[in-house]
């Protein structure tokens, strides 16, 4: 008799070990698709992330070359309506050009001298004020509106 109370005992036990197991392996089975859902969510924020950050940064070099197009347009222009003036005031056909051309390379030695602090630093704090930055275009519109 006291072999069937143990053998029962032992069958209730080996049952509800059993029956614990499976509910191991379920709630072990539901956290690793939690955990691959998870992850598959992280990995679609990290790719839209990095889609963001591109478009503005494309969308900065094409400002830049629209603008820098406008400007170099200006400057041809304006250059050659200056030294076709000094030419008329100088009565010459040279010296205006001339006197433009110097100014320029004036200004590509300057440029050229302080590089670093005209074109390389702004460069690349902006690229990485876009790169770094943690928050979404509306965010920051929302606070240079306030």
């Amino acid at each position: 008799m006291q072999y069937t109370r143990t053998h029962a005992g032992n069958q209730r036990l080996i049952k509800r070990t059993m029956q614990e197991e499976k509910t191991l392996k379920d709630d072990l089975g539901r956290l690793l698709k939690d955990f691959r859902s998870y992850l598959d969510a992280r990995y679609d924020v990290a790719r839209l992330d990095v889609t963001e950050k591109l478009i503005i940064i494309a969308s900065l070099f094409i400002t830049l070359i629209a603008v820098l197009f406008i400007v170099i347009s200006f400057t041809l222009y304006a250059s050659l309506s200056m030294a076709f003036y000094l030419n008329s005031v100088m009565h010459t056909n040279v010296s205006g050009f001339l006197i433009v051309g110097t100014v320029y390379l004036l200004l590509a030695v300057i440029v050229l001298v302080f590089r670093n602090s005209l074109i390389t630093k702004p460069l690349l704090k902006t690229l990485i004020r876009v790169l770094l930055r943690s928050e979404t275009p509306a965010e920051v519109e929302e606070k240079q509106e306030k």
